[in-house]
């Protein structure tokens, strides 16, 4: 069991890390519309392997885009877990979980055993 200290010391994390994670998403939003502005503009001057490109660029920001929303989904999960004070429990077995891994992946429900377990 976490003490109130290191409760809110893992909060800090999560916070500065969601943080971090909505300015990418907002980085992204923007260039995703840059290049939307950029497709539509040259759609009719542009040669046919110029539009492919802008296609696989498109799926690169959408892909990095649904990564980032799930990381920022875990990230609030852990969060909520803070707040009803069972964040460091495994969700599997119930034990507490190593403050090594906490630190390492703040957002993480499972401790390492089961981790491994799971694949």
């Amino acid at each position: 069991m976490l003490s109130d200290e290191e409760l809110k010391h893992f909060q800090d994390i999560l916070l500065a890390k969601r943080h971090e994670t909505q300015e990418e998403l907002n980085e992204l939003k923007e260039l995703s519309k840059e290049k939307d502005q950029s497709s539509e503009n040259a759609a009719y001057a542009s040669h046919i392997a110029e539009m492919g490109t802008d296609a696989q660029e498109q799926e690169k920001i959408y892909l990095l885009t649904e990564r980032l929303n799930d990381f920022l989904r875990n990230l609030n999960e852990a969060l909520d877990r803070i707040a009803n004070k069972t964040y460091g429990s495994c969700q599997i077995c119930g034990k507490d979980i190593d403050k090594e891994r906490l630190e390492a992946v703040p957002q993480t429900q499972l401790c390492l055993e089961c981790k491994v377990k799971m694949g």
